[in-house]
């Protein structure tokens, strides 16, 4: 082995830098000795010497998922030098200081789109907030109330109060009929009620009244068809009338026509509308019985029995057509540029122009214009045509 340096009784030249020697390496003298020397190691990949600490990423793969009428579940993927996480919903904060990578969101309304971010928090910070997530929470079960008179059975459907928009919002039909008084579009609140599933039947006609139809039904109609289970027409807004005391004095309930404000807001669907333009659809075939489909094989049928085209989104079938349906307010062609914002009841009489009443709905022989949803009609109340009949509210 070499050794350099010289030592004490070396000459001069055999201290130059350059100069060393040799021995075996148990060698033993007292002008051998040694020095120290370290090499650092480093390892491939790793950084020499201690990291900064820096802010976290922000968190990833975030999942939003309704698990109720009135929960989401938030899962989303740890973040490595996070120590908690905050929960974000349209940047504000819901809940912060978590250490689990899992949260679940209580208290939210049914039937209802919620949205979150998250980010992670460490001692040098707060991350960027995450992609967002979104979930709608679960329907709330829509209330039917089934009722029973003298063997006829008959649904009642709870529309949840809301706010919505009435009258004209989109009308395709613009420059070729006039429908001033669809207009203004105005927001109307309401509160909760119940509307018949269905239009009164013929069938219930007879169970709450005796008779298969009211006096005026044979004089107009010339024949005497019974058909249990579609609609009572020829029907007046007095012959609704009479029907419904009868009626409340069977049941001890307190039944009653719609007002106009709650037959469109439950024909649009009540608080879960998707915005279509008859009850339940965009395409009016699916939804009504109209001029477009309104004969059988006999060509001799107007209307049709209850309850054999779709239904709208609350579950209420033949909102648009078979029908045309009294409201319990006069009609007044200006009356939505006055209405009340909430719970309207319809114009005073004085403030008509006749003795008409509100009707919707459009009928078995009209066009699918006139099976819009905010498509208003009117007549005489003592009057009545083979395409009117009614709806019960309660």
């Amino acid at each position: 082995y070499r050794f350099y340096g010289g030592a004490f009784p070396h000459l001069a030249d055999n201290c130059k830098v350059e100069y060393y020697s040799y021995n075996y390496a148990d060698t033993k003298a007292n002008d051998i000795g040694f020095r120290l020397c370290a090499t650092t190691i480093t390892n491939p990949g790793q950084p020499e010497g201690p990291e900064e600490p820096t802010a976290p990423a922000a968190p990833t793969n975030l999942v939003a998922t309704a698990t109720g009428q009135t929960t989401v579940s938030l899962t989303w993927t740890a973040v490595p030098n996070a120590t908690s996480y905050n929960v974000y919903s349209n940047g504000n904060l819901v809940v912060s200081d978590l250490t689990a990578t899992t949260y679940t969101v209580e208290g939210l309304t049914a039937g209802t789109e919620y949205c979150y971010n998250v980010t992670a928090v460490n001692e040098i910070g707060e991350s960027e907030h995450s992609t967002e997530a979104c979930a709608t929470t679960e329907e709330a079960p829509i209330v039917i109330e089934t009722i029973t008179v003298n063997g006829v059975s008959f649904n009642m459907i709870q529309v949840e109060g809301g706010t919505f928009t009435m009258g004209s919002v989109y009308n395709p039909y613009d420059g070729i009929t006039d429908y001033a008084d669809e207009e203004p579009a105005h927001s109307v609140t309401l509160t909760t009620y119940s509307i018949g599933e269905t239009e009164v039947t013929q069938e219930l006609w007879k169970a709450v009244m005796g008779s298969d139809s009211p006096a005026s039904w044979g004089e107009y109609m010339g024949y005497d068809d019974y058909y249990p289970q579609r609609p009572a027409e020829f029907i007046s807004w007095e012959d609704c009338q009479t029907f419904i005391t009868n009626l409340n004095q069977l049941t001890g309930k307190n039944f009653r026509l719609p007002t106009e404000a709650e037959w469109e807001y439950a024909a649009r669907g009540g608080n879960r509308s998707m915005g279509y333009m008859y009850s339940g659809s965009n395409d009016v075939g699916e939804v009504a019985w109209y001029s477009g489909n309104l004969v059988d094989e006999d060509y001799k049928t107007k209307t049709h029995d209850v309850k054999t085209k779709d239904a709208n989104e609350l579950g209420i079938y033949d909102m648009s057509g078979n029908v045309l349906e009294w409201c319990n307010d006069w009609y007044d062609d200006d009356y939505y540029g006055n209405s009340p914002g909430e719970n309207p009841q319809g114009p005073d009489q004085a403030e008509t122009s006749a003795n008409h009443r509100v009707s919707r709905g459009g009928g078995w022989g009209h066009e699918a214009e006139f099976c819009r949803v905010a498509k208003r009609f009117s007549l005489e109340q003592d009057k009545c045509a083979s395409n009117y009949g009614f709806r019960l509210c309660l």
